[in-house]
């Protein structure tokens, strides 16, 4: 048998499948690349989208807090407003009594802090 035929043989029945093998190498490593640019695009729209999710979910948090907060502030205004103005009647009622000699107790404090 000549060595030349034998390597050439060899040489087709190997060039099939090693042939085979490379082509499909080469189209599965174009078809990952691909999935993975499309898997990345994928998940930098999710990421935006969720950011755009949290930022508007925390915006009206942010805006429900402030308007509750500011709706406390006038609350608070007005019971302070209200105390005041009833501390000043308690102190001309118990002038009133002390001057038709009614012996009255100075009122409670209302503790007015903050």
């Amino acid at each position: 048998m000549n060595w030349d035929v034998v390597i050439q043989v060899v040489g087709v029945l190997l060039a099939g499948p090693i042939g085979a093998w490379v082509v499909s190498a080469h189209r599965d490593k174009k078809r990952l690349k691909m999935e993975m640019a499309r898997s990345e695009a994928e998940g930098r729209t999710s990421d935006a989208t969720t950011m755009e999710m949290v930022d508007k979910v925390s915006g009206e948090w942010f805006k429900r807090y402030d308007e509750r907060h500011q709706e406390d502030q006038r609350i608070i205004k007005a019971l302070k407003e209200g105390f005041r103005e009833h501390r000043l009647w308690d102190d001309l009622v118990v002038r009133k009594f002390q001057e038709l000699g009614v012996d009255m107790p100075p009122p409670p404090e209302l503790h007015l802090e903050g």
